[in-house]
């Protein structure tokens, strides 16, 4: 595959993590080229370097007018659970101590009961549902938690 004509191609390049000042260098390559063999990334560049693979059977996507940017990774996320825990916010908000919230019922332990109640074929569902939009917002990456 070939995308071309790439407006903004965000790489986060380098060969280490990056750090203190390092950080505002996101590796933007402007009218970039991403280059993919066997669904990996082979090759970005910028220009008309990708012209050389053009002719070897490849699909070819014009991103002109599109930023692209690495997948994101989550790397501490919940998304197996049943249950909700939304109505708590506001009483975290109005500073309401977490021991009492989980004296009346709430937190972690309402949770634990919520799973134990629901069947594993809904929790699976609801936790692929969860998944899938975290893909189609650009997570690509993710360490659950239970």
């Amino acid at each position: 595959m070939i995308i071309k004509n790439i407006s903004c191609l965000v790489t986060c390049g380098g060969n280490c993590p990056k750090t203190k000042e390092n950080l505002k260098d996101a590796g933007i390559v402007n009218n970039g080229y991403i280059i993919v063999d066997n669904n990996r990334i082979a090759e970005v560049g910028s220009g008309d370097g990708y012209k050389k693979y053009l002719g070897s059977g490849r699909i070819v996507i014009d991103g002109g007018g599109k930023t692209v940017t690495p997948g994101l990774v989550d790397s501490h996320t919940h998304v197996v659970y049943a249950g909700s825990r939304e109505k708590e916010l506001s009483l975290k908000l109005r500073n309401v101590k977490y021991i009492d919230i989980l004296k009346a019922g709430g937190g972690i332990l309402s949770t634990v009961n919520s799973v134990r109640k629901t069947p594993i074929e809904r929790i699976e569902n609801e936790t692929k549902s969860r998944l899938d939009t975290m893909l189609l917002h650009g997570t690509t990456t993710v360490e659950s938690k239970s």
